[in-house]
């Protein structure tokens, strides 16, 4: 549990379970947050008194790990973040604009080849937002910057040298 207060108070609860099955292992983490009070006006809501901008109020993530063969894993997470106000761009206005973002799942997966040609070099392929849900950014505060726009999906290719190599 925490409570931290001043401008903004919070009350929340993260857990988290690990495991490991053979060859598979993983975490489920599960993050909730309360506003309790907020003063702060650059990140009050003119939506909800008891939301703080850009702050989703839940958050869980399923990371899995799977080996198999010699030197081959393959790495997924699910990530769920619950409706959240902030600020984004409007295109029918064509201005950025306080609105509530949808709750959004993003998948990814990788896969990685340890030790690929030769010992220390590692070689990894993956996709990031699998089915292409193109969760857009989000701001918590209109500072007058523009936010980001959402990647959608991406195709990833990671060559990683360590020590060894």
């Amino acid at each position: 549990f925490y409570y931290n207060y001043d401008e903004i108070a919070t009350r929340g609860l993260e857990l988290e379970l690990k495991f490991i099955l053979g060859k598979l292992s993983g975490s489920l983490t599960e993050t909730y947050q309360k506003i309790q009070k907020n003063t702060a006006e650059l990140f009050q809501s003119s939506r909800e008194s008891n939301s703080a901008l850009g702050s989703p109020e839940n958050k869980t993530t399923l990371n899995l790990n799977f080996s198999f063969l010699a030197d081959w894993n393959v790495n997924t997470n699910l990530i769920y973040e619950s409706a959240v106000d902030a600020y984004a761009y409007d295109k029918s206005a064509g201005e950025v604009r306080e609105n509530q973002r949808d709750a959004t799942m993003v998948a990814n997966i990788f896969l990685n080849k340890k030790d690929f040609l030769l010992q220390g070099l590692d070689l990894g392929f993956g996709i990031r937002d699998v089915a292409d849900e193109n969760p857009s950014w989000y701001q918590a505060a209109n500072n007058g910057a523009m936010p980001y726009p959402g990647s959608g999906r991406e195709i990833l290719v990671r060559l990683t040298a360590s020590q060894q190599f």
